[in-house]
């Protein structure tokens, strides 16, 4: 009983460092820009004023605060009891914001927050380890800037015991059999979709004679219940056209974003629908995502020898499948909820890479991001914190932003989709993973290559200045920037001092376009998630400017980001 409430404290403190550090963000970043070490910043909220002790500052926004907040109004004052007290004032006092979408993200916020907890009970108890594996299922807390991270609307608490990550779970899939005249197929290349449809056909413990003239669609245990009461689906099912087995196969590890799950021993990975709403939506996969991937992984496959000559690796994602019935009147429906993708998952000789989230997730009974672990002695050595950021630039940082400069491909490359295979402790190369929201600077791309673009799925382009933004985003805001708060947090070392170092380290490659681009911007792109949820557009979520933390050394002398607020002009 002592360690859950240790654990359940801590779960309290990070929930109210998330939703505070979120809320500055995103809609008070003056009193954000304000803030300094061991001392009380006030913010305003219509009549009252919250009062939060800041223990430690950070200028990419990761703040910590002390766990006692106080609430001040005309009568007197007194403590906030937990997040969803401290939400509750905050959102109600937004006049631009309607009575039904603050109650919908305060009871999902509830449920994010309670999910939370739970997860991190789980894990204390089962002394979580640093393994790929591990690392994968780790997230008990998420997403920093995301307060309802761990929502998942639609599992019940057994759902959760039996297929969350952050338990552990492993699971054998459900097998939808669907005849072939039934099947739209997307694919970049026939061998590759042919070695990765023996591996899936391995993993479901069937052979090529009990398919027959049916191809195989991998189903996660949840979502088959839902496919079973579709009347299109069920009605080809009992016409013979579909076959849904039990499970059947090898046990599938899910991983991080819930709905992907792993077959170690086969190399594969399996990105699958779900039509649980985790986070903002159900995820599913579209036919135009499908294709949109695979299009993407068209676009790495033209670019492989610069992506191996900017020292990175890039997961190919070679086919995928969705149903497709055509209707009585010549009309064709795709269903979403079959869609999957093949994504290849052998890392070659060593050891596996950790997926970056993982690392920076705390770890619910050291306290210390699970990086601590992994690499806590280097960055105790003399000036160790220094080297090890410098090569992580030069492993993970520089190699992206050399990939944009010389091709114009954005990868997706946030802390999520980014894993990092470590030798001694020293971050040794990067692989990027999941295509589907890769961004392409088409004049770059066709000067590169010689290449039209209209071979490529047109949705894969974006302007110079939007696929810019897109990689700042998800791989310095989301990425970069949480590394070297929790490195300063393990290190102890002032962040400040670390973005000056990195700032010093990255100018060394200088010579690389997208490196002076970074360090001359002022601010960089942030999702505004909490305003997307507020606003019912989180599928299209805004954005706002925060400072640039490559700046940090002139932060206090007054460097403020305006809370300008845009939003993406297409979903990814």
């Amino acid at each position: 009983m002592m360690a859950n409430n240790v654990t359940i404290r801590l779960a309290m403190r990070l929930e109210l460092d998330r939703f505070l550090n979120t809320w500055l963000r995103e809609f008070q970043p003056a009193v954000s820009h304000s803030l300094r070490p061991d001392r009380d910043i006030e913010i305003p909220v219509g009549d009252l004023t919250i009062v939060a002790k800041c223990s430690r500052y950070s200028p990419s926004g990761f703040h910590r605060f002390d766990e006692r907040l106080v609430v001040r109004d005309r009568d007197g004052s007194g403590p906030v009891k937990d997040v969803s007290a401290l939400a509750t004032l905050l959102l109600t006092r937004q006049a631009d914001i309607s009575s039904e979408q603050i109650a919908d993200v305060l009871h999902r916020l509830r449920q994010s927050s309670a999910a939370s907890a739970e997860h991190a009970i789980f894990q204390a108890a089962g002394k979580p380890g640093i393994s790929a594996i591990e690392l994968e299922q780790s997230l008990w807390f998420g997403h920093p800037f995301h307060p309802l991270a761990k929502s998942v609307g639609g599992f019940g608490e057994d759902d959760t015991s039996d297929y969350a990550p952050e338990r552990a779970a492993r699971f054998q899939l459900r097998w939808l059999l669907v005849h072939r005249r039934h099947v739209a197929e997307y694919q970049r290349n026939r061998q590759r979709l042919a070695e990765l449809d023996l591996l899936l056909l391995a993993a479901s413990g069937l052979s090529q004679r009990d398919l027959g003239d049916y191809i195989l669609f991998p189903c996660h245990p949840w979502q088959a219940r839902f496919l079973e009461a579709d009347p299109d689906i069920a009605s080809h099912i009992r016409t013979g056209e579909m076959r849904l087995i039990g499970t059947h196969g090898d046990v599938a590890v899910p991983t991080s974003s819930v709905r992907t799950v792993w077959f170690p021993e086969r190399k594969l990975f399996v990105k699958l629908p779900i039509e649980a709403t985790i986070t903002n939506f159900p995820r599913v996969n579209t036919n135009e995502q499908i294709a949109r991937s695979i299009a993407g992984a068209h676009a790495v496959a033209i670019a492989r020898t610069a992506i191996v000559n900017a020292g990175l690796t890039v997961l190919d994602e070679p086919a995928g499948r969705i149903v497709r019935i055509q209707k009585d009147d010549g009309v064709s429906r795709y269903h979403p909820e079959t869609g999957y993708l093949l994504r290849d998952a052998d890392f070659g000789a060593g050891s596996l890479p950790q997926v970056v989230a993982g690392l920076l997730e705390t770890n619910p009974l050291s306290g210390k991001a699970n990086l601590a672990a992994v690499c806590g002695y280097r960055l105790k050595e003399q000036d160790g914190e220094e080297r090890w950021l410098e090569a992580y630039i030069r492993v993970a940082l520089l190699p992206l932003l050399r990939l944009f400069s010389t091709t114009g491909i954005a990868l997706e490359a946030h802390a999520q989709n980014s894993l990092v295979r470590f030798v001694d402790g020293w971050p040794q190369r990067l692989y990027v993973r999941d295509l589907e929201g890769i961004a392409v600077d088409r004049d770059v791309f066709e000067r590169c290559f010689n290449v039209e673009a209209a071979v490529l799925d047109q949705a894969l382009f974006y302007d110079r200045e939007t696929a810019w933004k897109r990689l700042l985003y998800y791989v310095v805001v989301n990425h970069f920037s949480h590394v070297v708060a929790t490195v300063a947090d393990v290190s102890g070392s002032d962040e400040a001092d670390l973005w000056i170092k990195a700032r010093s380290g990255l100018e060394r490659f200088s010579e690389v376009a997208a490196v002076q681009d970074l360090l001359a911007a002022n601010t960089l792109p942030a999702k505004a998630n909490l305003r997307s949820c507020l606003g019912g557009h989180a599928d299209m979520p805004s954005y706002v400017q925060i400072p640039n933390p490559f700046h940090a050394a002139r932060m206090p002398a007054g460097l403020h980001a305006e809370s300008i607020e845009y939003t993406e002009a297409r979903m990814i």
